[in-house]
């Protein structure tokens, strides 16, 4: 199952920061709290941003259990 949106701000920031440097420049708190699925898309240009941001979701999920 995708991950709902996470209480923990560290968790926020990482993917705000992963969103950021993907070149996203608006819509970031509305993404992650309200549609995090929408943010998995991968594009041409952005072949690894799918990859980088499965490996943090699995990563913080590992952690929190």
């Amino acid at each position: 199952t995708f991950p709902a949106a996470s209480k923990d701000e560290n968790n926020y920031l990482a993917v705000t920061a992963l969103l950021l440097n993907e070149g996203a420049t608006t819509g970031i708190k509305d993404i992650w709290q309200n549609i995090p699925e929408t943010i998995a898309w991968e594009h041409a240009r952005h072949k690894n941003f799918a990859r980088h941001f499965t490996r943090l979701i699995t990563s913080a999920s590992a952690s929190n259990r």
